[in-house]
């Protein structure tokens, strides 16, 4: 149930990682947050966030959202889940929940990330494949935003040549963009 609720709070407009620390901090709890009166939240939150939390909550049915993403096979990790790579959790200032279809990379597995340029030279393709191609053959996971150009070059080049890749997306898992990466995503 919790997971639900941690789910609710990531998808609050206007409200992001840093102000989830806050309320989390100061209410203990997702679902504490949820059940939080306008008056309680009103020590965290600004006005405007405020009213748009309070349309959100008539608005959105935790449960049911929940249960649409868990059809399409995405899975929801907050920080404070196991599964959270902990090569994240290290930063100053970690997300505090992702999404994942497919698989999280092996935390033991070496990765490293490939990105670039999206217009960029025949040169640069050539690199971007031949080096993304040798740390495949060699074990390491490629790591990218599977955008057009370097992106999806080095992550191509991971597949072709019988590695793991892990795209990392700012537009949501079960939305190819580009269009152009397809077959890729």
């Amino acid at each position: 149930e919790e997971k639900v609720y941690s789910f609710w709070l990531h998808n609050l407009p206007g409200v992001g990682d840093r102000t989830i620390e806050k309320l989390l901090r100061r209410f203990g709890s997702a679902r504490e947050v949820f059940y939080a009166s306008h008056q309680e939240l009103k020590q965290v939150l600004k006005e405007k966030t405020l009213h748009q939390a309070a349309a959100f909550k008539k608005e959105f049915d935790p449960y049911k959202a929940y249960e649409q993403m868990e059809k399409k096979k995405i899975r929801f990790y907050t920080i404070e889940d196991e599964a959270y790579p902990s090569r994240l959790r290290k930063l100053i200032h970690p997300p505090y929940g992702l999404y994942c279809l497919g698989s999280l990379p092996k935390e033991a597995c070496p990765a490293v990330a490939v990105i670039g340029a999206r217009e960029c030279s025949e040169y640069g393709k050539y690199m971007a494949e031949a080096f993304a191609g040798g740390m495949a053959k060699a074990g390491i996971s490629i790591i990218s935003g599977m955008a057009r150009g370097i992106d999806g070059i080095g992550q191509g080049a991971a597949l072709k040549n019988g590695g793991r890749t892990y795209g990392v997306l700012g537009c949501g898992v079960d939305i190819c963009y580009p269009a152009s990466n397809r077959t890729l995503y």
